[in-house]
């Protein structure tokens, strides 16, 4: 199935803080394939990544039919899509339906791995390649434990898989696989600081960078941030939300020259708030506009080297929660996720960075 790529107005965004003067030009493109009938309203906490600079997305959930507000089912989805020339197509399909996992690049191929469907979490570990334009599935070693709402990233040619929900209590875990080695097997690092669920996570100069998440046992969010070197297998706090926000469901990536962009994501004060309501306020809750939530619109970046954050300004397209984000060539594509609980976005943007004094 062929999909048109929308060409129209870019926004841009850049130059509102002190810094580099970096801006970020942003398109919309289109949107993925409705291969199934529900996966034209877009879906949430998808898998995505580039295995031999082509995009790929994967998997997804949302709510097809009714609202979660009505009583609505969700659905999970298990087509691979990928992107060219003429838009989104079918690339094959996972093994099984999974939304709320981690993806890792290691070039030729990316690895999905945990996550979630309406079996419940997934030890599952994929890893993605292409063969004359269609996806290769292979397994990896299953997870040790059955993770969702985790960060992840690759050094090199080994994974790495922090936090999330694990056998369904919230992890400060740290594992890795050497995706090279004879008989890969997964390998306990040393845990973070916190108990984190729906970290952010972007590998750089050769270590680990991660930023906020929360504790779902105690309804609290991390606006911390830390850095994990492989040599030394120690965290060390680094600079946390600029804003003394979160980046809970918020979405990270390491660019070409080795900063890191992050987007969206939840707004600390209503969302500790909602965690913690009583089971008879949710539906409630999710009864408001999408305005009343402030996700977060701001787009910044990390600078590893200097340890401080660029404030790129405001993005309307940026305000969303679970949504991918994936460096591709010399694009920054922002896949899915939702504008507020129980609503997905079908809308996808690519973004440039255009300049710099």
């Amino acid at each position: 199935m062929k999909m048109t790529v929308v060409l129209a107005a870019a926004s841009l965004c850049g130059g509102c803080g002190e810094g580099d003067g970096s801006r970020i030009l942003w398109r919309p493109v289109a949107s993925v394939a409705p291969e199934e009938g529900g996966y034209a309203k877009g879906v949430s906490a998808p898998f995505a990544g580039t295995a031999d600079g082509v995009l790929l997305m994967a998997g997804g959930a949302n709510f097809p039919d009714l609202p979660v507000t009505e009583g609505g089912r969700k659905a999970f989805y298990d087509t691979i899509y990928r992107y060219g020339e003429d838009g989104w197509t079918v690339g094959g399909r996972l093994p099984a339906e999974a939304a709320y996992g981690v993806s890792c690049g290691l070039g030729e191929s990316v690895v999905f791995a945990g996550g979630s469907n309406a079996s419940g979490a997934l030890r599952s570990v994929w890893r993605v390649g292409l063969r004359d334009g269609k996806a290769v599935v292979t397994e990896l070693p299953s997870l040790p434990h059955a993770v969702e709402q985790a960060a992840g990233a690759a050094l090199g040619r080994r994974i790495y898989i922090c936090g999330g929900i694990s056998d369904g209590a919230p992890s400060d875990e740290l594992w890795s696989l050497d995706t090279n080695a004879p008989e890969p097997c997964w390998e306990r690092a040393a845990s973070l600081p916190e108990k984190v669920v729906q970290p952010v996570m972007a590998a750089s100069g050769g270590c680990l960078w991660l930023w906020g998440g929360f504790d779902s046992s105690t309804g609290a969010a991390s606006g911390n941030g830390y850095r994990y070197d492989p040599s030394s297998d120690t965290w060390t706090p680094v600079k946390g939300h600029p804003d003394g926000g979160t980046f809970v469901g918020a979405s990270a990536t390491a660019l070409p020259d080795g900063r890191i962009a992050v987007t969206g994501g939840v707004d600390r004060e209503i969302f500790e708030a909602a965690v913690r309501l009583p089971s008879d306020k949710i539906r409630e809750y999710q009864l408001h506009p999408v305005e009343w939530y402030r996700f977060q619109n701001a787009v910044r970046l990390f600078d590893p080297s200097s340890g401080e954050w660029e404030d790129l300004g405001e993005f309307t397209g940026a305000a969303r929660a679970g949504a991918a984000l994936v460096t591709c060539g010399d694009g920054i594509f922002l896949l899915g996720g939702e504008l507020k609980p129980g609503i997905r976005t079908p809308d996808n943007y690519c973004g440039t960075l255009v300049s710099r004094k």
